[in-house]
């Protein structure tokens, strides 16, 4: 899915930046797989990917897509998990390769949020848009799989 230089952001980004930055808001219980750190991070990136407001039930970034993103990544192979996880910490601190830990996106007043979420929305760099798109698979996973979701976009199939 991710070509080696995503794979080595991430793979930076669990050894250096996990432990930085806080404090973050304390997530609902019982979570299987996300850091309050990255229950946060992973909320904003879904609200601004499913804004809240639409003419969908709920947004990308709500408790029952939250708990959808932690039971994705929880159902993942244990070696697979922390890459996963990880993702958080590069949309917090951005990359080596751009602003490395030269911000907090959870500190950032709204409007800088979706200003720097638009930028990795449209980077044209490989390693950014491959590490936007994984962003992107879990919330389709996650959100288009609800329930009410589906029946408000009139698709009741469930795969698996």
């Amino acid at each position: 899915m991710l070509g080696a230089a995503a794979t080595g952001v991430l793979v930076t980004a669990w050894a250096t930046v996990r432990q930085v930055g806080g404090p973050y808001d304390t997530p609902p219980p019982n979570l299987a797989a996300l850091s309050p750190k990255e229950y946060q991070v992973f909320a904003i990136v879904g609200d601004f990917l499913i804004p809240p407001g639409g003419e969908l039930p709920g947004s990308g970034g709500d408790e029952t897509t939250m708990r959808g993103v932690d039971s994705f990544i929880h159902s993942a192979l244990p070696d697979k998990r922390w890459l996963m996880r990880s993702l958080a910490h590069v949309f917090e601190h951005g990359t080596a390769l751009d602003r490395y830990g030269a911000r907090s996106l959870t500190r950032l007043p709204p409007h800088l949020q979706e200003v720097d979420l638009e930028a990795w929305a449209t980077s044209t760099t490989l390693v950014s848009a491959q590490l936007w798109i994984a962003a992107r698979s879990f919330y389709g996973f996650s959100y288009f799989d609800r329930p009410d979701v589906r029946d408000a976009i009139g698709f009741n199939a469930v795969c698996g």
